[in-house]
This record gives C-alpha cells, structure tokens and sequence, in this order.
C-alpha cells in the first residue's frame, strides 16, 4: 500500500477575502474593486470585518463609567471576554464574581 502524500489545507474564502483586505489596508489601497463592485460594500466582507474587529477586542481591559452602580460598589476595572453581534461587551471585572454585559458608551479602554 503506497502512503498518500500530504497536502496542505487550503484556506478558506474568508481566510483568502481577510487576506486581501489585510494586503490592501497595508499598501494603502482606499478601495478594492470585486466582481459585485466595491469589494468593502460585499455583505460577506463586512461581516467578516466586523468578526475581525471583535476579536481583536477580546482581553482588553476596560474601566467602567463613573456613573454606573459596580462603579461605585468598586468593581471599576476589567477584561473584556466576549462582543457580542449587537455591539455590547461582555465583561469579566475584577472586583465582581459575574460576567456582565456592557453597552460601548459605558467603557472606557486602558
């Protein structure tokens, strides 16, 4: 029996769309065009955009607004572990046993 050779995965068309965005974004391109036009108006790639931006958020730390109640209980400061789709976090503070979900404008980024 002949051994069959290894192959190397091939990426998939989000990996292969968010590497030509990356590309693009590093050689200072304002727009690409596709096959449906703007290639950032593609609703695929706005969603895969968005995912980006989400994950590059997660384990940031944060301190909460002054005006909110684990504010002023002490809970001020922590990561964020998880965005959700609406565009809230979900947040583990420091001084606090649960994982609350934060509104953007009550954020504050350190």
């Amino acid at each position: 029996m002949v051994a069959s050779p290894i192959r190397a995965k091939r990426p998939s068309v989000s990996d292969r769309l968010l590497k030509a965005m990356e590309t693009a974004d590093s050689r200072g391109y304002t727009g690409m065009v596709g096959s449906k036009g703007h290639l950032l108006e593609d609703p695929l790639v706005k969603r895969l955009m968005a995912k980006r931006d989400r994950d590059a958020m997660i384990g940031k730390r944060i301190e909460l607004h002054p005006g909110m109640d684990l504010w002023m209980r002490g809970a001020r400061y922590g990561n964020i572990v998880s965005v959700t789709s609406k565009g809230t976090y979900r947040v583990k503070l420091d001084k606090w046993p649960r994982v609350i979900s934060v509104p953007q404008d009550r954020l504050t980024f350190i």
